[in-house]
């Protein structure tokens, strides 16, 4: 039933500068998988755009007029990425349709689960707000399986009410938000919102490229010949991809290592998302959470097997878990 599934799904048509052609439930889709793909059985962080709405429709170039597939087409690269392009065949698809095409999309291709990226421009911005303001029947809210958001002058979420309140939901990493001087999005009114519930979790960055109208995709994607811009982003001078590339670690050792590697990599197994640390232990070890002026969160005793601890309610930032092996870094 699986290989029908695949087979029915999985329509592949051609394949341009690496790019798979194929349709997903019925929208277009253009999907670039990490180099090392076919070589491995590991799970990718996964950045899925939607575009604006002069691309929408049934034309598969279209979605690489702008866009991460520009940027790709020009020779970009997102670095161990699963880089997916989805063209709804018509203008502002309800939230259900997009998290159908997510869920089948999950089942034909090794994406990580706990790191979902959306990004979108105009239109496409709407899609990826929207998506992470509305929540199932069942009260279940799709933004709990997307990591970080990136909109690029995106159409005003208002259409979704409460609005800003329903961007409560959205627990990620991160949240960009890009808009032009001239081009009055109010994005201002969502990053303001979601920071007053969650620090420093979202950032409004105001441009001026082509005196500030709505346009300049190329200049926040790349693409056509043009590099990608870099703005302060979590005060550091990066492009979106390299800010994307920071939201999706998995967490690095940093100071403080007491025994040898081979005793380090026997005794712990570490990996951390927004929600959890996880910890896989086959040595007790006694731990220590603390913030990056060294403050001390939460303290405690790990057995071994499998465990984890909750950072649901810490703030963006910086943090460090020291055990008796090694500390690491944190990046929430």
């Amino acid at each position: 039933m699986k290989k029908l599934l695949i087979a029915l799904l999985l329509l592949i048509n051609s394949t341009l500068f690496g790019q798979i052609e194929t349709q997903i439930n019925g929208w277009n889709a253009l999907i670039t998988l990490p180099a090392d793909y076919n070589t491995t059985t590991i799970k990718y962080p996964t950045l899925i755009f939607f575009p604006g709405l002069g691309e929408v429709g049934t034309d598969f170039n279209k979605l690489r007029l702008h866009g991460v597939h520009a940027y790709i087409a020009s020779g970009g690269q997102i670095p161990n990425f699963i880089v997916i392009s989805l063209q709804p065949p018509t203008a502002y698809p309800i939230e259900s349709s997009t998290n159908t095409r997510i869920a089948t999309l999950k089942q034909l291709y090794r994406i990580d689960p706990l790191r979902v990226n959306l990004t979108g421009l105009s239109h496409g911005g709407w899609i990826c707000s929207t998506f992470v303001t509305g929540d199932t029947l069942g009260g279940t809210f799709y933004s709990s399986q997307i990591n970080t958001v990136i909109t690029v002058q995106g159409v005003t979420p208002s259409d979704n009410q409460p609005y800003p309140q329903l961007f409560a939901n959205f627990r990620g990493r991160g949240y960009l938000c890009f808009e032009q001087r001239q081009d009055y999005r109010g994005g201002i009114n969502i990053v303001n919102y979601i920071n007053s519930l969650y620090p420093n979790k979202a950032q409004f960055i105001l441009t001026n490229f082509s005196n500030g109208g709505h346009c300049c995709w190329n200049q926040f994607y790349g693409g056509q010949g043009v590099q990608p811009a870099a703005f302060a982003l979590d005060g550091i001078k990066q492009n979106i991809y390299e800010w994307l590339i920071t939201k999706n670690s998995l967490g690095t050792t940093s100071i403080g290592d007491t025994t040898s590697s081979t005793t380090r990599n026997r005794a712990i197994e570490f990996y951390s998302d927004r929600d959890f640390i996880y910890l896989k232990l086959s040595k007790q070890t006694n731990w220590i959470l603390y913030n990056s002026v060294g403050q001390v969160i939460e303290r405690g005793l790990k057995k071994v097997g499998s465990s984890k601890i909750a950072i649901t309610n810490l703030q963006s930032g910086l943090y460090y878990l020291k055990t008796e092996f090694k500390t690491y870094k944190i990046v929430k």
